[in-house]
């Protein structure tokens, strides 16, 4: 309709593009373009990045400052309101990133201060329209639906959901008003996150608890065949006859090759001992010379980051889109140390540490290097060539509320005051971005944290390296000019500088732990510790043996391309516990033949065949256990996992070849010395038992496998401490935080212990959705025309979702398709389009003056050719942790059912949470992989389902003590724990290992066998476990949380397997129903030797 009483009237504009509805106000003169150009001059110059409400305030400031409102045929000034309004939704920290000319515009004391009619003070959401013309008058409508064209006023219809000229379909709201979409787009919803959140820490409670269900039922099977067995007829028809028959002979048929096996070995070696030595000697040298070819993994954090992860494939499709680096922060936190300067004393010495950093040069290949190069000032200017930082605006301090200017800050009367009216705005961005930037102690700045955004692409690696160890050494000595103030830096190159540093501290520790060992094996590896019937040589033989297994390890796995980390230094450990294991194991077996029998060569062949099954039994489970966790995404475990897998496999073959062969030649040393004959006839071998000094382990030993008190008191313990563990690993902490890796005394745990006075830190993730092909395929996803409607709606609901969603305090400028549908409704224009309007409609908003401030802000990315690449949502975040960056990634999963899977997430800080978000259930995956390893080794090297079973159980206890150990001792699941807690559990198994594999190849009846396999067994176990645990205490005393770490971990490694293997395990296997054939053996005491340890000769293993 046309009202003749409003001609001339220039009216405020409404929703869309820049100035749309003053377009059919202006002059003939002036035209659609001009108009555009000078609402483009107004806002150059803006920052990247704005808050929504800040970019909207000032699209309709710009506007009305352009096209003033009137009233009857009367121009009318902009009121002061209006700009006031402005700079209260963007703040004051983005008003000082402004350039110049934009903040002269926004000088508020330039506009009347008055209201309506005196001047116009409408703000963006008014309309020009009429309702009424009739007898010279007209009334004003709060929301009409529709828009102006002139005088024309066009009226539009309104949805269901009150939108006007809407089509909103995502919330069914009945005409009242439009529902709140919860993360997963629903009306009225209330769902945080739209998919199950495989980062759960019950993870690990519920594989506890399903480990005491299975311990629980096969305590049920074990009582129900017991009753069943006190019938002999019942019990000998299970399983039936024949099926019986078949597994026994098959078990003999194992044990009987693999004990030939052992015996053809022992024999062979123990003829030709120097020949055996000198083969491994030249086998190790040759495999070692791999090590020329080693490739070393130095980064501590891509090495923790899963292959393929959604991070890194993010990182890089970010990349490929917006073509700009990313980043690499570097943080400086000054903290207040006197109170006897003035608040603007103290900001301007803050200035001057800022400009300090700003005057760093760094000489590189391709000319020097500083922060800003060419640049003369932080706000909004980047040199690629000449600077560090990541772009424009890469600077985020309080001081840019002065614009890093001295002249500015000291023209100031009151900066504090300053500083709090921008924390206490109205605009989020600004007060959770201030506030996190700073801490007050009552009037005063008590700490102030200037972040620093620098270029992380690899070919500058090396100079942002350089500027960070250049920036830690100039605010070491900054204090001197800035007395107000102590300065700390944290930086990635400053982290992995304390790391090192610890790590090479604590190089005497590891040494010491080492030569602990040795001193222990030396005096226990035999049992005598005279010099003629001592065995102190093997415990070097021992030794040496584990270092040329660990060499020629390392050397193959370096040939073949393995890569080398941090992580796999730690597999020393492994390979030497349980290479000391089993030597320990192989001279106690020894000992245990009769001196006085044949000679050396049958003695070390009867010894072998008895110890070797058990010694290949250990080092199979753990060779395909560590094989198997070699399958998991995380480069870290990869390696650590292969070079620990082949290190027990060649530990195993030098084990039955050189030490052996050590072994044969210190046994000839002592049967051929001619003080041979003065050993005393009661303490002879064969005759050990009777020997002083025995009867306490023997009267203990007995009492464990017979005493119903006793055993009743250590189940009842272990059940407890079972329940307890699982009950508690419910709280299991999962995590790593950079200053738990460094000494307390380091710069970088200084800088955290001072970064606690903050509030919780900011992030800015940013969404972005792939509209065309990038050059690189492999990148790309997905991609989502907006030709199609699904895309249009898709990305409705994912902005709509994103801001619903509790992870996310506000966003970033204007989503740019709304502007741009707003538009085109008001336009008239219908809710579709085809490929070819769009196209145009699309090249013509994205050239408006509105389209490129868009563009600016990086609401959208363009290429090279000027059409539409990808979209682009800037958010803000707090407290922004793993769970909350795998809540925003569902939140975008469940859009991209609409989008192609063309939209992700992605946050520079992202390649950091990524390991503790994918940590536990990869560890839940590297335990299933050991309960499988352990099924298939036990079952292939035995054939023995009884076994098999025990041992898996006896695994899964010992994963369950092992979590609660690590909740008692205050451990966290994280990358440092993961390697000792997959390492532990595999030396658990190795020590149950022996004593099952004694005890299912004895006969006569349980308690007999488990004491056989106890008193037999049980010395060697116990004598590894507590050598083991020596090489851990001077890591008990290091600085750094690496070797602490592992410290406690191997400590509860100790505790739980010696517990498990020398009282759980002979406890339960005491209470194993006997069989019929089943007969009593003569224990220790009773006038007959115990059963000797390995195969009983002639003997079928019972099943």
């Amino acid at each position: 309709m046309a009202c003749p009483e409003l001609e001339g009237c220039r009216f405020p504009h409404q929703d869309g593009l820049f100035c749309e509805g003053f377009l059919g106000l202006v002059s003939e003169t002036e035209n659609e373009s001009a108009l555009d150009g000078l609402a483009s001059q107004s806002l150059a110059g803006l920052p990247s990045f704005l808050p929504e409400s800040c970019a909207r305030a000032l699209r309709s400031f710009t506007c009305q400052q352009i096209i003033p409102g009137c009233s009857h045929g009367k121009s009318l000034p902009m009121c002061r309101s209006v700009c006031q309004a402005a700079r209260e939704q963007c703040g004051t920290l983005v008003l000082a990133m402004m350039p110049a000319s934009a903040q002269q515009q926004l000088d508020c004391d330039a506009f009347v201060d008055g209201s309506w009619p005196e001047c116009a003070e409408r703000d963006e959401t008014s309309d020009c329209f009429a309702s009424s013309c009739s007898s010279g008058s007209y009334s004003l409508q709060d929301r009409p639906c529709g828009f102006c064209n002139g005088n024309e006023f066009t009226q539009l219809s309104v949805d269901v959901c009150g939108v006007c000229n809407g089509g909103n379909s995502s919330c069914t709201c009945d005409g009242l008003s439009v529902g709140v979409l919860d993360a997963c787009g629903q009306c009225g919803g209330s769902v945080a996150a739209c998919r199950y959140l495989e980062s759960d820490p019950r993870m690990i409670g519920l594989l506890c608890m399903s480990c005491c269900i299975m311990v629980l039922v096969a305590a049920m099977l074990l009582i129900v065949r017991k009753r069943w067995c006190k019938h002999p007829r019942k019990c000998s028809s299970i399983p039936g006859p024949a099926v019986g028959q078949a597994v026994s002979t098959v078990a003999q048929y194992v044990a009987d090759v693999q004990s030939g096996f052992f015996c053809s070995t022992g024999r062979f070696v123990a003829r030709r001992p120097w020949y055996i030595i000198a083969a491994a000697l030249l086998l190790a040298a040759a495999c070692g010379s791999g090590l020329l070819w080693l490739q070393v993994d130095e980064d501590v954090v891509e090495i923790w980051v899963p292959f393929q992860a959604e991070s890194v494939l993010n990182r890089d499709r970010r990349q490929a889109l917006t073509a700009q680096p990313p980043s690499r922060s570097v943080s400086v936190l000054l903290v207040s140390r006197s109170r006897s300067f003035s608040s603007k004393e103290s900001l301007l010495q803050a200035l001057a540490v800022h400009n300090t950093l700003l005057d760093i040069v760094i000489n590189s290949t391709d000319g020097k290097r500083s922060l800003l190069g060419a640049c003369l000032a932080p706000a909004g200017c980047y040199d690629k060539d000449g600077g560090l930082l990541a772009g424009p605006d890469s600077i985020l301090s309080p001081l840019q509320l002065w614009g890093f200017g001295q002249e500015a800050l000291e023209s100031d009367p009151d900066p504090v005051q300053k500083l709090k009216s921008a924390v206490q705005g109205t605009s989020s961005f600004e007060a959770v971005s201030l506030g996190q930037l700073l801490a007050w102690d009552e009037d005063r700045v008590q700490a102030l944290r200037s972040v620093y955004l620098l270029d992380g692409s690899l070919p500058m690696k090396q100079q942002i390296e350089q500027w960070e160890t250049a920036a830690r050494q100039v605010t070491a000595t900054a204090e001197g000019r800035s007395p107000a103030w102590t300065v700390h830096v944290f930086s990635q190159r400053g982290l992995a500088d304390d790391l090192e540093d610890a790590v090479d501290s604590d190089v005497n520790s590891i040494v010491l732990g080492y030569c602990l060992m040795s001193v222990y094996v030396s005096a226990f590896i035999g049992r005598h510790t005279d010099l003629q019937r001592g065995r102190g040589l093997m415990a070097t033989a021992a030794m040496l043996s584990v270092g040329l297994a660990t060499l020629t390890a390392f050397g193959l796995c370096a040939a073949i391309g393995v890569r080398y980390n941090a992580t796999v230094s730690i597999a020393i450990f492994v390979i030497m516990g349980v290479g000391v294991d089993d030597s320990f194991l192989i001279v106690r077996t020894l000992e245990e033949e009769d001196a006085e029998g044949p000679g050396t060569e049958e003695r070390i062949a009867r010894a072998l065949a008895k110890a070797g099954p058990s010694v290949l039994l250990s080092s199979t489970t753990n060779i395909v256990a560590f094989a198997l966790g070699a399958g998991t995404p995380m480069p870290a475990l990869i390696s650590f996992c292969i070079y620990t897998s082949v290190g027990m496999a060649t530990d195993f073959a030098f084990q039955v070849t050189f030490f052996v062969a050590m072994l044969a030649l210190d046994e000839r040393r002592r049967r051929c010395s001619p003080s041979c004959s003065i050993i005393p006839e009661f303490c002879r071998v064969g005759r050990i038992h009777s020997c002083g000094g025995q009867g306490l382990p023997q009267a203990l030993t007995k009492s464990l496998t017979s005493s119903a008190w006793l055993r009743s008191a250590i189940l009842l313990l272990w059940l407890t401490l079972m329940a307890a563990s699982t009950v508690v690993a419910f709280d299991l902490k999962v995590g790593l935080e950079p200053q738990e890796l460094v000494p307390a005394s380091s710069m970088t745990a200084a800088y955290f212990r001072q970064l606690a006075v903050l509030p919780s830190e900011a992030e800015f993730p940013e969404v972005l959705v792939q509209h065309q092909d990038i050059a690189d395929s492999a990148l790309g996803v997905g991609v989502a025309p907006l030709e199609d409607a699904s895309t249009q709606e898709g990305m409705l609901h994912l902005y709509d979702s994103l801001i619903a969603s509790t992870d996310v305090i506000d966003s970033f400028g204007t989503f740019w398709l709304k502007s741009f549908m707003e538009a085109e409704r008001k336009r008239g224009s219908p809710p579709g389009w085809n490929s070819v309007d769009l196209t145009g409609k699309l090249e013509s908003f994205m050239n408006s003056s509105e389209g490129q401030s868009l563009e600016r802000a990086g609401a959208f990315i363009r290429t090279s050719s000027g059409s539409l690449l990808a979209t682009r949502i800037r958010l803000l975040s707090t407290d922004y942790k793993p769970r909350k960056m795998l809540s925003l990634r569902a939140t975008v999963s469940q859009a991209n059912l609409r989008l192609e899977k063309a939209a992700f997430v992605y946050s520079p800080s992202d390649v950091y949470r990524e390991q503790d978000a994918v940590l536990i259930q990869n560890t839940t995956a590297s335990l299933l992989f050991m309960l499988v390893a352990v099924l298939a080794a036990v079952f292939v090297l035995s054939f023995n389902f009884a076994m098999m079973a025990a041992l898996t159980l006896a695994l899964y206890s010992c994963c369950v003590h092992m979590f609660g150990w690590m909740v008692l001792t205050g451990l966290k699941l994280n990358s440092l724990s993961v390697i000792p807690l997959l390492l532990s559990v595999g030396l658990c198994v190795d020590y149950c290992a022996h004593i099952a594999h004694s005890f299912w190849h004895m006969p006569g009846s349980s308690k007999s066998r488990a004491l056989a396999a106890l008193q037999g067994r049980g010395p060697a176990v116990l004598h590894a476990g507590v050598s083991t645990g020596l090489s851990q205490m001077p890591l008990a005393f290091s600085q750094s949380a690496v070797f602490t770490t592992f410290f406690i971990m191997m400590t509860g490694m100790v505790l739980v397997g010696l517990f498990h293997a020398l009282c759980v395990l002979p406890v339960c296997l005491s209470f194993l129903p006997d069989t019929e054939g089943d007969k009593d053996c003569c224990v220790a005491g009773s006038g007959t030797p115990p059963a000797k340890i390995g195969i009983s000769d002639g003997g079928h293993p019972p099943l």
